[in-house]
């Protein structure tokens, strides 16, 4: 290994090769070979490359180089590793928890964005169009219950079936019937989703953080689809 050297009276102190040191001394030939005494009369000396030390990333720090000198006063250039300090141990164990919160609250989170992209393949958006299909339903269902093809509803009876007369069906009778075998059509399909989701998302809970858990629950989520 190539030597290095210091510069005794520097501060801070820096690594030096010996090209530098013969530079400073044109005059003295081989002057990096001489004796350590001769070469601390010219305020340089010898610094051993020490190597890095083995370290507990868990419980130590690795520190910044240093250079210093020993009690037998040789020159090293050395890592010191440290114990952490409980404030340290603290620190790094509130960001891994705070780290792991917000990784279940992202996936409880993408569970959710996920159970509604599937319920989105069979009904259309939003909550007023939830209340429309609910009202379609509940008058299409109470209108079968009361009438029939010999005692037929009259126009504005149902009003939320009244509107797809002539495009759903030919009659408010034949609307009713269709509105009711949609919603039964849709009922499993969206419960099924419902009890994915929640499951999933006690699953993600139940893992306690454990983030290769967590992804295998998410990565192992089945959602139903059209034409399934």
């Amino acid at each position: 290994m190539e030597q290095r050297f210091i510069k005794i009276s520097d501060q801070p102190k820096k690594l030096l090769r010996a090209g530098d040191v013969q530079a400073a001394f044109p005059h003295i030939m081989g002057v990096t070979a001489i004796p350590d005494a001769d070469l601390a009369a010219l305020d340089y000396a010898r610094c051993a490359m020490d190597p890095a030390p083995a370290f507990d990333p868990e419980t130590q720090v690795q520190e910044e180089p240093v250079i210093e000198q020993d009690p037998d006063d040789t020159w090293h250039f050395r890592t010191p590793v440290r114990a952490k300090t409980q404030a340290e141990l603290d620190a790094e164990a509130a960001e891994e928890a705070a780290a792991a919160a917000a990784f279940i609250t992202d996936a409880l989170a993408k569970v959710d964005i996920d159970a509604e992209a599937a319920r989105l393949q069979f009904i259309t958006p939003g909550a007023g169009q939830a209340l429309v299909y609910q009202r379609k339903e509940a008058q299409a269902r109470a209108c079968l219950a009361a009438h029939d093809e010999q005692n037929p509803p009259s126009t504005g009876d149902f009003p939320a079936l009244d509107a797809e007369v002539g495009i759903t069906a030919a009659d408010i009778l034949g609307v009713a019937a269709a509105v009711v075998a949609q919603a039964e059509a849709w009922a499993p399909i969206g419960d099924l989703i419902e009890a994915t989701r929640l499951s999933a998302k006690a699953a993600i809970v139940a893992a306690n953080g454990d983030q290769t858990a967590i992804t295998a629950v998410l990565d192992g989520l089945s959602w139903p689809a059209p034409g399934a």
